[in-house]
């Protein structure tokens, strides 16, 4: 990794910061949380800063992507990199409805100009299409030409026009199903042979060069990005992207395929099965890294990290397993990083665990069907369960199993007694109602730091 994008030009200090926007030819936008990395990484010496974010920071959670959607990229991308497609240059969705067409599928209108048609024919991307029954002749005919049009090419074959509209469409029909070639080139298309062949070069041009513009970037950082565009893209309809990706984005790439794999089309008759989250993740063993006691006469001193891991096993995963037998479900206000309010979320909670020094719940987002992260220290007020009405700060435990175990409990009903699930403001409101109340002492809060908190979660 090249630990010179997180230097300060000025200081030569680590300056914690989100890396700059991608924009070619695919377009990444860094939306990291960097509220920790700030407060524990700004001002560091860089060999001080390095071992730290190797071993806390640089992981698959570590970085928040977003990536541009395929029909944005490729509307914007350049002559070099579209290839032989450059002729449907802002008009991908002509192109993808080509690509989505079936055997049995009608002809379509492009909306390409006469020079990019003829260039997509010329290059055997689209071919005309050719009525082969009368019946399409016919609506053809009455779609695509006005009665004095009709009659130019009846009289021009030899054909004395009589009747309205339907009349002389069926007769020019009839003789168009013998005589296709004294017919004017129909304005229908359908995908040619060397349709899929360029597209798989196009994206090709597209994932070498951003394989490039990102290969000095953090090991995670690349695999999300990775991740995130075979999620982005159309993986089910192009199976041979996740080829292109591992053998032109290297060990992230290979990292990102196998962990994903390639998701078959969903479609509306299919249960729903959440893919947004792999049941594995980096390695545990992260959490438990001894970092000495600082003192006044001793100089800092930091291991020597380890690189980060490509590929962790199942045996060191630490989400390998859900925390409870069924999902627990809380209503709770949330405060995400872009928000200017907190939101309500009813979730249904799967796992609690520590990563980085900061604790996170991890379920399935009843509104929005996928499965998130929740920081606690985000969570606005309590936790409440639906079904019992019980209430809990969680912010209270120190300990994860404690934590655990008070979602555990929020599950039980109480013996004999029917309770309604309150109001969700209501039972915001008067969280601080369901904690005991102690004597206010004047006291000076300091937020601890990202050492101590690590070092009081260690025991140490």
């Amino acid at each position: 990794m090249d630990l010179s994008l997180y230097e300060d030009p000025q200081t030569g200090r680590f300056k914690p910061k989100k890396l700059s926007i991608t924009k070619s030819p695919i377009k990444i936008k860094d939306v990291t949380d960097l509220s920790n990395m700030r407060e524990d990484l700004k001002g560091l010496l860089m060999k001080e800063a390095e071992p730290i974010f190797n071993q806390f920071f640089n992981d698959e959670y570590a970085h928040e992507l977003e990536v541009e959607e395929v029909d944005s990229a490729f509307n914007r991308a350049t002559k070099e990199t579209l290839g032989d497609l450059y002729c449907f240059k802002g008009h991908y969705s002509d192109l993808e409805e080509l690509l989505l067409m079936g055997d049995d599928d009608e002809s379509m209108s492009l909306s390409l100009s006469e020079q990019q048609t003829h260039q997509a024919l010329k290059l055997n991307l689209i071919r005309r299409w050719t009525p082969s029954a009368k019946g399409d002749w016919l609506s053809l005919l009455m779609r695509g030409h006005t009665v004095p049009e009709l009659k130019a090419l009846m009289i021009g074959n030899g054909l004395e026009p009589k009747g309205k509209k339907p009349d002389l469409a069926s007769d020019l029909a009839a003789f168009a199903l013998v005589n296709p070639e004294k017919m004017p080139p129909t304005h229908e298309f359908l995908p040619g042979d060397g349709l899929e062949a360029a597209l798989k070069e196009t994206v090709t041009n597209m994932v070498f060069v951003l394989s490039g513009e990102i290969e000095s970037h953090p090991y995670y950082y690349q695999y999300n990005v990775w991740s995130e565009l075979m999620r982005e893209w159309p993986t089910y309809e192009w199976p041979w992207l996740p080829n292109i990706i591992s053998s032109h984005g290297g060990a992230p790439a290979s990292a990102a395929v196998r962990d994903r794999g390639v998701r078959k089309k969903v479609s509306s008759r299919d249960s729903f099965e959440p893919d947004d989250w792999k049941e594995t993740s980096a390695p545990a063993a992260r959490l438990e890294i001894s970092v000495p006691k600082r003192t006044v006469e001793q100089p800092r001193v930091i291991s020597t990290p380890q690189p980060p891991k490509p590929a962790p096993s199942n045996s060191e995963s630490a989400w390998a397993a859900n925390d409870f037998e069924e999902p627990i479900e809380v209503l709770f206000k949330y405060q995400g990083e872009r928000d200017s309010v907190p939101k309500e979320r009813h979730v249904q909670i799967d796992l609690v665990f520590a990563k980085g020094g900061r604790v996170f719940l991890k379920g399935m987002c009843l509104k929005s069907q996928g499965m998130k992260m929740f920081m606690v220290d985000r969570i606005k007020g309590g936790v409440v369960s639906p079904a019992t009405g019980e209430l809990i700060d969680p912010r209270e435990f120190t300990r994860v199993d404690d934590l655990r175990q008070a979602l555990a409990q929020l599950k039980t009903r109480p013996a004999n007694k029917i309770v309604s699930p309150p109001a969700f403001e209501h039972a915001q409101e008067n969280t601080a109602k369901a904690i005991p109340e102690e004597p206010s002492k004047p006291v000076t809060v300091k937020k601890p730091s990202f050492i101590s908190r690590l070092l009081a979660k260690l025991g140490g």
